[in-house]
C-alpha cells in the first residue's frame, strides 16, 4: 500500500516517544503489529467527522490483537490504551499524519 511507509514511521515514532529505551517494531505485520484506520462520516456530510489510526499487538501465544496506540488524526492526540495515558502526537510526526487524514 502506498501509506505503509509513512504508518511505519509514525509506529516508530509512537513506540520510540513512549519508551525510548525499547527498540520500536520494525514494520507492520498480520500478528505481533498491526494497525487500522478508521474513520465515521456524518450522515449529513462527505467529510469524515473523526479519523483514527489504531495501532496493535498481538499477545504470545494467543490469536487475539489489542489495540495500544489510538491516534486520533482530528485532534492530532494519542491515547496509549494500555497505561490510560494522552498526549500530542510528536511534533516530528505531524505532517505525515495530516497526509495520512487527507489520503
Amino acid at each position: 500500500h502506498p501509506m505503509l511507509p509513512r504508518v511505519v514511521q509514525v509506529m516508530q515514532c509512537i513506540y520510540s516517544t513512549v519508551n525510548p529505551e525499547r527498540p520500536p517494531p520494525f514494520t507492520v505485520d498480520i500478528w505481533w503489529n498491526s494497525l487500522s484506520l478508521s474513520y465515521q462520516v456524518e450522515e449529513s456530510g462527505c467529510e469524515p467527522s473523526i479519523v483514527i489510526l489504531n495501532l496493535r499487538e498481538g499477545e504470545p501465544d494467543q490469536p487475539a490483537m489489542n489495540t495500544h496506540f489510538m491516534i486520533n488524526l482530528n485532534t492530532m492526540r494519542v491515547h496509549d490504551k494500555f497505561l490510560d495515558h494522552r498526549f500530542p502526537v510528536p511534533q516530528e510526526i505531524l505532517s505525515v499524519l495530516g497526509e495520512l487524514r487527507e489520503y
